[in-house]
């Protein structure tokens, strides 16, 4: 009447049975055994994951790991982002933690650490549709950032190609230890 350690079953009622297998090739549980997943494939227009989870979770009305954002982040040439930046036509986030941002900057920043981006932004910046440049050191913790920004309703998030300070080749813009640095030709 019930199963034993090694797969076997009394009742003939067990999804680790190999001659109950769907694809009769292994005695462990797979879960060919309770789906058809290539019908499953073509409820999602052939648009299947490889991994059979997710597949299940979506055809049931979970949502896909995969992030969908309101709107994609708009990643700028590094050159237009200097422009902008130089211009001053944008409001420039530094994202690092404060002493990071006490050794270099970039000129006209406003640092507001990650972790108090979410209470501080609005304080700062009130225009839901004020152009936002967003960086850290190498761009790690940009795309949490913009995460929190959209969510909080900010629509126009830039970063640069690369997305960190380490990436932003332009002297002429850089603060280290609160001194400019100077152009060397």
């Amino acid at each position: 009447m019930g199963n034993n350690i090694n797969g076997g079953n009394t009742n003939g009622n067990n999804f680790f049975n190999s001659s109950n297998n769907a694809n009769n090739t292994s005695p462990r549980f797979n879960l060919s055994n309770l789906f058809d997943l290539k019908k499953i494939g073509n409820i999602f227009n052939g648009q299947m994951s490889n991994n059979p989870l997710m597949n299940l979770n979506r055809l049931f009305g979970g949502k896909s790991r995969s992030y969908s954002y309101r709107s994609q982040v708009r990643i700028l040439p590094l050159e237009e982002a200097y422009k902008l930046i130089k211009s001053g036509n944008c409001f420039l986030l530094d994202v690092r933690t404060e002493m990071e941002y006490s050794t270099i900057k970039i000129k006209g920043s406003i640092n507001i650490p990650l972790d108090r981006l979410y209470n501080e932004i609005v304080q700062m910046v009130s225009d839901k549709s004020e152009l936002i440049i967003v960086y850290c050191a190498t761009g790690s913790r940009v795309r949490r950032a913009v995460q929190i920004l959209w969510s909080l309703g900010y629509n126009n998030v830039c970063i640069w190609e690369g997305a960190g300070i380490n990436t932003f080749a332009f002297a002429d813009l850089i603060v280290y230890n609160d001194r400019q640095l100077e152009k060397t030709n």
